[in-house]
């Protein structure tokens, strides 16, 4: 991961069983690289914070969705928009507005990760390709 991000405004850590809970309920299995992450930066902000995807510039994370239990968590995120989303891809980011950076579990076991523009009406088109995983996201991140 890289040593490059500072991650500011963590709520309070995530336990181990929490985190095996939502994997439960999605049936899928976190990244370990993301799982490291939140468990000490749970809703935190990235800086830098910006990337790049091919069809656009300067996307930003706004936060990492909580995986603690408290209102407005990555399930309640997830059940709210889940209807909207291709099936096999569950939020775990947020940019300023309203679009979602997500593991795409629909090819593989071990996601790649993607970006959702909520505009989009035609959910195939709706999907951007970000990087192979969560880390190689972290490294295309800059001001």
């Amino acid at each position: 991961m890289s040593n490059q991000v500072i991650w500011k405004f963590a709520k309070e850590d995530v336990k181990e069983d929490r985190v095996n809970q939502i994997e439960e309920k999605l049936n899928i299995k976190f990244p370990k690289d993301y799982i490291e992450c939140i468990m000490n930066n749970n809703g935190a902000r990235p800086r830098p914070n910006a990337f790049d995807i091919k069809e656009r510039s300067e996307i930003t994370i706004k936060s990492l969705l909580r995986v603690d239990e408290e209102e407005g968590n990555l399930l309640d995120t997830y059940e709210w928009i889940k209807g909207r989303l291709p099936e096999n891809i569950y939020p775990f980011a947020s940019d300023n507005f309203g679009n979602y950076i997500c593991f795409d579990y629909r090819e593989n076991k071990v996601p790649n990760v993607v970006f959702w523009d909520h505009e989009e009406p035609d959910s195939n088109n709706s999907i951007k390709y970000i990087a192979e995983s969560f880390s190689d996201l972290l490294l295309k991140l800059y001001k």
